[in-house]
């Protein structure tokens, strides 16, 4: 469990680690709109991707073609669909994969005259034979999986389905209001004023 770690800290990354940690949803407050060109022409037609039709990865073409994809800096564009919170000041956050399976979520904040980021470390591995692709993403601290799905959209943006997603549970097969990201990035340089944190942070 890793709810303590986040007591004290900001109530936005704690709202994300808590989504992560016990699937309390964060409904962040984002400004952008989606296009309809941002949306697939063709949404894609989910099919079963329990653990048991999952193959493996090692050495995989094509999962070290999605990794390539994915290794880079995302920021965070809107939910979709927007929802009452699009009235509201839009954060700055950010997710960086990198290609050992490593993901690092961080959100600006402010205090005073100083900005920086607070963000949060986990481990990633992709599936890219299902549709939607498949995403597990663990901590050292909880065996249970964030199983989740992503798809890669024109413009360099990027499906997620996070805030619904809940720890231990069977991997959604549909998007239903997943985070809208456009790569700003094939870098995997963290910021010089990121406070970072991990599973194994504890009070």
């Amino acid at each position: 469990m890793f709810c303590k770690p986040i007591l004290g800290r900001s109530l936005l990354i704690a709202s994300f680690v808590l989504s992560f940690g016990f699937g309390i949803s964060y409904h962040p407050p984002f400004t952008a709109q989606v296009t309809a060109a941002e949306i697939p022409a063709n949404p894609t037609t989910p099919v079963p991707n329990t653990p048991e039709s999952l193959p493996p990865i090692a050495g995989d073409r094509a999962t070290q073609a999605t990794l390539k994809k994915l290794t880079g800096t995302w920021a965070l564009e809107s939910i979709v669909p927007p929802g009452a919170e699009s009235n509201l000041p839009q954060p700055n956050v950010l997710f960086i994969f990198t290609p050992d399976g490593q993901l690092t979520f961080m959100i600006e904040q402010s205090r005073g005259a100083e900005n920086y980021f607070e963000g949060y470390r986990v481990d990633y591995r992709v599936y890219p034979h299902v549709n939607p692709q498949g995403m597990d993403v663990t901590i050292s601290t909880d065996p249970r999986k964030f199983q989740t799905i992503f798809e890669f959209l024109r413009g360099d943006r990027l499906w997620l389905e996070w805030l619904d997603v809940v720890p231990g549970q069977a991997r959604p097969t549909q998007f239903k209001r997943p985070l809208l990201f456009k790569k700003i990035s094939d870098s995997t340089q963290m910021p010089a004023n990121l406070k970072l944190f991990t599973g194994d942070d504890r009070l």
